[in-house]
């Protein structure tokens, strides 16, 4: 006796003709008869992690081993003749929705992967479509942040009817205030919330595994805080450009990325930038912009709630929404396929009749790219929770998906900003300078030109790199040449002027030029950056910098002061 029934009914391959395989059915101890797509390459060596997911699906297998190293040979001389496309990961392919333990559409695709087993992936249902609807679903209406999670949720499977990036939208807050409700709420539309909700603390290498098995789903992730300041913005960027690092195999060649195409939903107490701010680091913008950070309060006294549907306060309210999401789970996300493939061919307009109903409410009309390229994410959204709801599947009203994802759109503008945010966050750098060394490093120009030494008042400044003086609307700074490139260290200073200048930050003088020609103690007249008060103001607007400007330095200059 080697091992209990065993069937060899196809073998699988990819669509380039690799990955090959052998498609099983079996049955377990309870008589439930398995299929499981068996990668070949786990029968290499002596076989041992081909027989941990056989032995854990329920096939017995002798404990002799010289007789149970026939089984590979009885797979590989197997006779099947039928051929089954496989694939390792989750999400369209053709026509055909295929999850780890379903493919929804045609039947000719399955999930087979050497490093996902058949009973390790998240995805389970309890309940029905029906019994989520009227608890989970219903106890969010009115609350913009779980209803928008679950929208979320629903929004991988029109991914590739869409064709925009990847992303996350990540809930930050204080701790309890509803943060993790909303992302047990999202779990819930795949499965048990405890098993399909991922952590920040994994490795890179980890959630790249985690990541192919929820493509063109979601990814529930929760609790940033837990994750290593260095490694959050890695882990952003990564997610959200939907691919693995390059590996080289043992023989130095290249070997096969991990690909995906999701959006992901995370919560945390600090947002990216702040969590990788407590080490040191500096959130680029692009990190920021593919994770969009939404505040977790939702301004109605409640936390991260608006309603509570009867409940007596947020905590009790967020307990009855975890015990829903726990009572039913899965059957809403694939009866959502299941309705989207009924209708495929009509999907794309259907999406982009929702996104435009977004865009017109809820985008600003001056809005920059970045805000722009973040409004489109939302707006998908915004479209999944729509035709969710017209499917009769959440029990909302019509527009609360849209009104949702409006809500925690306008809640990212805010901290956001409406500049560019590389140039908003090369002037809060600036501002930042002149906030720590405005007094320590800059002479006082009154004081420098009416004292009977100038030279000798002027070099009382220690470390200097400039002059201040009152203007009109306040401190006006000149900053030496040399120093300007201390003040804006990390960026091109010309091309920084030029952004300073065009928003009025910098005088420039009649030439155009980013610089002025400047009499200062000590000094003479010499060529210097001059800031103006509108260094201090929020939302600079690009100004008229033609017009009050500081004089060239020309002979005449040189001929007066000599007089």
């Amino acid at each position: 006796w080697i091992m209990s029934p065993l069937e060899v009914i196809a073998r699988t391959r990819d669509t380039v003709g690799d990955n090959w395989g052998y498609l099983l059915r079996f049955p377990d101890p309870d008589g439930t008869t398995k299929t499981y797509a068996l990668p070949a390459a786990l029968l290499k060596g002596s076989g041992e992690e081909m027989r941990g997911e056989l032995l854990s699906m329920g096939l017995s297998i002798t404990p002799n081993s010289r007789d149970r190293a026939r089984i590979p040979q009885y797979l590989q001389f197997s006779k099947a003749q039928q051929r089954v496309t496989c694939t390792d990961r989750t999400g369209w392919h053709d026509n055909s929705f295929v999850l780890p333990h379903l493919t929804i559409g045609a039947d000719n695709v399955l999930f087979q992967s050497a490093t996902a087993g058949g009973v390790k992936h998240p995805y389970s249902t309890k309940g029905t479509v029906g019994a989520w609807r009227d608890g989970l679903s219903a106890l969010c209406i009115g609350n913009s942040r779980l209803v928008f999670a679950l929208s979320v949720s629903l929004s991988g499977p029109l991914l590739k009817f869409a064709h925009p990036e990847s992303g996350g939208f990540h809930i930050h807050g204080d701790s309890s205030t509803g943060k993790s409700t909303a992302v047990d709420g999202a779990a819930a539309t795949w499965g048990h919330p405890d098993m399909y909700r991922e952590s920040w603390h994994a490795t890179v290498n980890g959630l790249e595994g985690i990541a192919v098995l929820r493509s063109e789903t979601c990814l529930a992730i929760d609790e940033m805080g837990q994750v290593d300041p260095f490694k959050a913005g890695e882990i952003a960027y990564m997610l959200s450009n939907g691919q693995g690092k390059g590996r080289a195999g043992k023989d130095g060649g290249a070997r096969a990325r991990h690909y995906w195409i999701m959006f992901f939903i995370s919560s945390g107490e600090l947002s990216l930038s702040d969590h990788m701010s407590t080490v040191g680091k500096v959130a680029k913008a692009g990190q920021e912009l593919r994770l969009a950070d939404i505040p977790a309060d939702a301004g109605a006294g409640l936390g991260m709630f608006e309603t509570l549907h009867g409940h007596p306060d947020g905590a009790t309210f967020a307990d009855a929404v975890k015990q829903e999401a726990r009572a039913n789970f899965g059957a809403v996300g694939i009866t959502f396929i299941k309705k989207i493939v009924a209708v495929r061919d009509g999907v794309p307009g259907i999406i982009e009749g929702h996104r435009q109903s977004f865009l017109t409410a809820y985008l600003p009309r001056t809005a920059t790219g970045q805000i722009r390229r973040v409004a489109k994410r939302f707006a998908l959204v915004a479209a999944a929770g729509e035709m969710a709801t017209e499917y009769g599947l959440t029990g909302w009203p019509k527009g609360e998906a849209i009104w949702a994802a409006g809500k925690c759109f306008i809640a990212w503008l805010d901290s956001w900003g409406h500049e560019n945010r590389e140039i908003s966050m090369l002037i809060h750098q600036v501002r930042g300078f002149f906030e720590a060394h405005g007094d320590s490093r800059f002479a006082k120009m009154q004081e420098s030109l009416t004292s009977d030494d100038p030279e000798q008042d002027a070099f009382r400044t220690s470390n200097r790199i400039g002059f201040r003086q009152k203007g009109t609307g306040g401190d006006e700074y000149y900053v030496l040449p040399e120093a300007f490139k201390e003040v804006v260290k990390g960026t091109d200073p010309k091309r920084t002027a030029a952004i300073l200048a065009d928003r009025g930050i910098l005088k420039r003088d009649k030439s155009g030029k980013n610089s002025i020609s400047k009499k200062l103690p000590g000094m003479g007249r010499v060529r210097c950056y001059h800031f103006t008060p509108l260094l201090w103001l929020d939302g600079n607007e690009v100004v008229n910098t033609t017009s009050d400007i500081e004089p060239e330095f020309d002979e005449t200059d040189v001929f007066n002061e000599a007089t």
